[in-house]
């Protein structure tokens, strides 16, 4: 085996290292990413449980504050409560 031969297994078995480093990187990143948003939708899941207030929330960012443009008879209005307003400070 000549000394080129050499060079060019070694250079093929670094590239190798590299790129498997690199599937296992990205590998736990992706796993990092998905542990993050179970948590997220675990959290938001025990908000909406714990507190109907955290609903009504969801429903007030939601709304694009168009009330129905078709009624059905017997069907409620859409309402949010609104709180008062802050006092302006002087």
């Amino acid at each position: 085996m000549t000394y080129g031969e050499d060079l060019e297994r070694e250079r093929i078995n670094a590239d190798r290292g590299r790129a498997r480093a690199k599937a296992e990187a990205d590998g736990r990143a992706v796993e990092r990413q998905g542990r993050a948003k179970a948590s997220a939708i675990e959290a938001k899941a025990r908000a909406m449980r714990e507190s109907p207030e955290y609903l009504k929330l969801m429903q007030a960012e939601r709304w694009n504050g168009e009330l129905p443009k078709t009624m059905v008879s017997g069907a409620s209005v859409p309402r949010i409560k609104l709180g008062q307003p802050f006092a302006a400070s002087v």
